[in-house]
């Protein structure tokens, strides 16, 4: 739910400025999501002093209850996870053109760390996403 809400304050013109004030938070958070599942790749994650720990496994209270799905909830879990990414980068790459220049500049070292760990994802589409996402973000 939380990532929906990202997805759609992303996808707006601007960010109301109560948004602006919290976007450290914010972008702690799709950071966060761009390597829920992924196994982290070590001393490229560019992380906050007080930011929130990445994500690495759900809840087993998300897991389907055996039998209920066609699917193991291994297998749901990586499908999930491989879409909240894809999600993350979405947002990271919809957040420049919310936001000004003096907002993200200095969060950008902080997202390009993230966004980079994604580029030797084992799904293309999270790795393409990456790859936006580093040249939305390079250019700022």
């Amino acid at each position: 739910m939380m990532l929906a809400t990202l997805t759609v304050v992303c996808g707006c013109g601007t960010l109301p400025q109560i948004l602006q004030d919290q976007v450290g938070e914010l972008v702690d958070c799709v950071c966060a999501a761009a390597v829920v599942g992924a196994d982290p790749v070590p001393g490229r994650h560019v992380q906050r002093p007080g930011a929130p720990a990445a994500v690495t496994a759900w809840p087993s209270s998300c897991s389907p209850a055996a039998g209920t799905s066609a699917f193991s909830p291994q297998a749901l879990d990586a499908t999930l996870a491989a879409s909240v990414r894809e999600e993350a980068l979405r947002c990271c790459s919809g957040l420049v053109d919310s936001l000004p220049y003096h907002v993200l500049h200095p969060l950008r070292q902080q997202v390009l760390g993230c966004v980079v760990q994604r580029l030797d994802d084992n799904k293309r589409c999270v790795r393409q996403l990456a790859v936006q996402a580093r040249r939305v973000w390079g250019d700022t």
